[in-house]
């Protein structure tokens, strides 16, 4: 009955709804099970075994674009309403589809799965009321993947909205999808989940609320993905199965040719590695940032110096040795203007490799809304498209995606990218705009460069890098006043560098 709805079109071909919400749901399983950590992180929050949560977020992945089975949206295109389901409307379409989703949720599918789950394992109401509140909030983010989360539905405009056709396919949808991702004993053990202690069901619930921000990431992520090229029209009737294992296919390959696998840790690293013609006369600041013993977990190191001290090839080196050590797996430089995000990216071009093994293709993209001005961006992203026209010949120094690169909100999911500082304040903050770039920085070592007055003293203002994963500081001082910076290389340390790291006192409980 499913397949008698289209999810996308192209002129005049269209691909089954069905097929577009497999789509999405392949890229978010391809995505989970590379970052199978921070999964089992959500997962001991919430309460929830990694394989239900996970089976749980695949679900509405797959349900994203769900609101598209009325008959408002399908009418958007007559000609294949009357091709799929031999009928004709006048009914406009005058709700966006996902909040269309959200109605439909509410009226129809929310019932219909917990019918799933009392088959199940049968629960009383209040265990009945605890897992549909647990469910809603995986609900409002699926249907509000397109960047506002859903309004009270309208129950007055229901009816009018879907048929009971349009009501019976969705239905019939989600009981082909359940087997798939959640079979019976994961049902059995959300059951069990709302015999949880309140105040255990309470906190978990008010946690994955707080993280369902980099859920929301995901799902866009995987929508834009299913949305595009890479997933090919498909309109032959096949059962769900099948064509799940062939999208799974198609997903695996869309992260290689995109750049979104993670390019592996070097096997080498330090400042000898990064820059050799200058391996022999380091500077105080990069011999520290080279010998330094790092720790694990979340951490922020200030580097500060005088300006031309050679700040940025010692945060570079930092920044490789955290690399080396998988304490991150990307890395983001925040520069306070566009011109200098300019000129940092020239000066990483042929470096960032390294920060990386030598048989990987990292991706280096520069994320600010001005970057079409910028000489160097626009060869390397003209070269990686020649490179594709190629059949995969690499002579580009910047190996910038074209698919990260057409976005400035795609552009976050490099594995090194270069933008404005205003771009992470923007991006950790709750909007419409920011759930791709939470769902990327969670992995992300920040990079940021500032200026620090010293109020009192007469001497320059100084120059001040940040490695940021949150979490530990440690603040690295050269006091070089007015020396040059030839005495700069032949000094020691200063006897104030910290040996033990600082740990911030609510470091046990990140990420919060």
């Amino acid at each position: 009955m499913y397949y008698k709805f289209w999810g996308k079109t192209e002129e005049k071909e269209y691909h089954l709804l069905a097929y577009h919400g497999l789509d999405a749901c392949s890229v978010a399983q391809e995505w989970l099970d590379l970052h199978r950590p921070l999964v089992q992180f959500l997962a001991d929050n919430v309460k929830l075994s990694h394989d239900i949560l996970r089976g749980i977020l695949l679900l509405f992945t797959a349900l994203h674009d769900v609101g598209k089975f009325s008959i408002t949206f399908q009418n958007i295109c007559p000609d294949f309403l009357r091709k799929l389901q031999d009928c004709e409307s006048k009914k406009g379409y005058p709700i966006r589809h996902d909040q269309l989703g959200w109605m439909l949720w509410c009226r129809v599918l929310r019932n219909h799965l917990m019918g799933h789950l009392h088959k199940q394992s049968p629960l009383v109401k209040k265990e009945h009321t605890c897992i549909e509140e647990l469910l809603d909030v995986f609900a409002r983010i699926a249907f509000g993947h397109h960047g506002l989360p859903p309004k009270q539905p309208d129950d007055s405009q229901f009816d009018s909205c879907f048929r009971e056709p349009d009501r019976a396919s969705a239905k019939s949808y989600m009981d082909d999808l359940l087997p798939m991702v959640l079979p019976d004993e994961s049902l059995r053990d959300i059951s069990q989940w709302a015999k949880l202690p309140k105040q255990q069901r309470k906190v978990a619930v008010a946690h994955w609320k707080t993280r369902s921000w980099q859920f929301a990431g995901v799902i866009v992520l995987s929508d834009w993905i299913a949305s595009g090229k890479l997933f090919p029209f498909h309109n032959k009737h096949q059962p769900l199965t099948e064509y799940y294992a062939e999208c799974r296919e198609t997903a695996r390959r869309a992260f290689g040719s995109i750049g979104l696998y993670s390019a592996a840790p070097p096997s080498s690293t330090g400042f000898e590695h990064l820059f050799p013609d200058y391996a022999d006369c380091p500077t105080p600041l990069q011999r520290f940032c080279d010998t330094i013993t790092l720790t694990g977990g979340p951490q922020l190191w200030v580097l500060e110096d005088v300006t031309g001290s050679g700040k940025t090839e010692a945060a570079c080196t930092l920044v490789s040795r955290m690399m080396k050590e998988k304490l991150a797996t990307g890395v983001y430089v925040g520069l306070p203007t566009m011109a200098t995000s300019n000129a940092m990216y020239e000066r990483l071009a042929n470096v960032y490799h390294l920060f990386f093994s030598s048989d990987s293709r990292p991706s280096l993209v520069l994320s600010h809304g001005a970057r079409h001005l910028s000489k160097a961006f626009r060869k390397s992203y003209s070269l990686i498209q020649s490179d594709m026209n190629r059949d995969g010949a690499e002579d580009s120094s910047a190996n910038c995606s074209a698919w990260l690169a057409d976005s400035t909100k795609k552009s976050l999911l490099a594995d090194v990218g270069i933008g404005t500082l205003d771009q992470v304040l923007l991006g950790s903050s709750h909007h419409d705009t920011s759930s791709g770039a939470q769902e990327e920085w969670a992995r992300a070592i920040f990079v940021e460069k500032a200026l620090a007055k010293r109020p009192g003293r007469r001497r320059r203002s100084e120059s001040v890098w940040k490695c940021t994963t949150t979490g530990q500081r440690r603040h690295v001082s050269v006091d070089e006043g007015d020396k040059s910076q030839r005495e700069s290389r032949n000094r020691t340390p200063p006897e104030r560098m910290p040996s033990v790291p600082y740990v911030l006192r609510n470091a046990a409980a990140y990420p919060s």
